[in-house]
This record gives C-alpha cells, structure tokens and sequence, in this order.
C-alpha cells in the first residue's frame, strides 16, 4: 500500500493501457472519490481519495483531476496479465451495450425519415416514391444492418477484444451513414427543436465518442491486426 497527499489522476474513456508510460491511468467515478483502473505497469488499483469528489476536466480526450490535501491510499487489486485481461472484458462489454444504444437511436432516426417520406408530398407525389430519396433510406438501412450484424457475431467470435472494437466501429459509423442520409430526407422539419430527430441524433453521436469513436477504432483494429499477424475467425460464412 502506498499512500500520499497529493494525486494526480488521469482518466481516459478510451483505451487507458495505451496512456504515456509515465503516467497513471484510472477509471474515475466522480461522486464518492473512489478512482479504478490501470496504472503504468498493468496494475488494476483502487484509490480512495478522502472521500473528496474527482472532477473531470482536461482536453484532448483526457480527463485530468488533482486531489490535494487528502490522504489517499492505493491498493493493487489485481496486477500483470489479469489485469489487462480483466480491463479488456470491461472494455469489450461496454462497448458491445454501447453499440447496441447506438443501434436503437439510428433505427430510430430511420423510422422518422421513412415516415416522413411517406407523408410528406411533392410534385403530387410523396417523397418517398422519387429514387434519390429511396437509395439514402437503403444507405442508411444497410449501414444499420451491418452494424447489427457484426454485434450478433461477436459474441461467438474467437477474439472477443477485436469483434467488440468491430462492432462498436460500425455502430458509430451506421451513426453517422443515418444521420446524414436521413436529415437529407427530413431536410428543413430535421433542424427543428419541435422534430424529434435531433434528440436520437444527439444521443448517436455522444455514444460513439465513447470507449471509441467510429473515426478512432479502425486505427486501433489495424494496430492490433498487425501486432497479431493474423486474422482471427470473427464469423462463419
């Protein structure tokens, strides 16, 4: 056990084993001080910071709190190997109920433009009949799907860790293929407050910021794939 007066707790929602080696990385819960995560050398820890709230605060994607004056013990939970196995479970899991969330918000985005597209009339016609409108609802649709489908497959896949960063990936990028193509579709009524649109937008993109964003995770699935040299099997065709 180690103890101290002055701590320095840097969180990250994602990826903490890849933080500086100098630093120490924490899962932070802010209300009753108590920090969990990985340290530099693979140690899971747990903090306990006098009870004081740990703010987060900090830019690019780091959230930086200092705790002074407190008398703050440290206890290595589990360490090595386990450790990063047990970061990489947690990580996997929440990546697989976010990508889920982030389903549930884009079918919800789809269902408005569609039936918008069936109500809403021009040129005597509604909307939905004209085949511009048509291919941006199937963009949206196949992008959805796809994402479904690689969540369904995850959870037999060999590499657990890699089909969760796929799945999450696809999740945020069926996102951001929804958004468009449905506010495309929705056009003026999409920009308003009083449409819901805006509100399962909203909540697709924060969720996709989280333990990965679709623009973030495909560097990481190479990085490992290169690190591995190999390609596990992530689904039987």
């Amino acid at each position: 056990m180690q103890r101290a007066h002055r701590l320095l707790v840097l969180a990250s929602i994602f990826l903490a084993p890849a933080l500086s080696q100098a630093a120490t990385a924490f899962m932070v819960r802010t209300n009753d001080g108590l920090a969990l995560g990985l340290d530099a050398h693979g140690a899971l820890q747990e903090v306990t910071a006098g009870g004081a709230a740990l703010p987060l605060l900090g830019p690019g994607g780091f959230f930086v709190s200092e705790v002074t004056g407190a008398d703050v013990a440290a206890h290595a939970v589990v360490a090595g190997t386990p450790a990063v196995a047990a970061w990489n479970a947690v990580a996997t899991a929440g990546r697989l109920a976010l990508g889920y969330q982030i389903l549930g918000a884009v079918g919800q985005m789809i269902d408005l433009a569609v039936t918008h597209a069936r109500t809403r009339v021009q040129f005597g016609r509604p909307i939905g009949s004209f085949q511009a409108v048509r291919n941006r609802l199937a963009d949206a649709h196949v992008a959805r799907e796809g994402a479904a489908a690689a969540l369904a497959s995850a959870w037999d896949a060999d590499d657990a860790v890699l089909a969760g960063l796929l799945a999450k990936s696809l999740a945020g990028r069926a996102a951001r293929i929804a958004a468009t193509q449905c506010q495309q579709v929705l056009a003026g009524i999409g920009f308003t407050a009083e449409h819901p649109f805006h509100r399962f937008l909203a909540r697709a993109l924060v969720l996709d910021s989280v333990l990965g964003s679709a623009a973030e995770l495909p560097a990481v699935i190479g990085a490992r794939l290169i690190s591995a040299g190999t390609i596990p099997r992530l689904v039987d065709l």
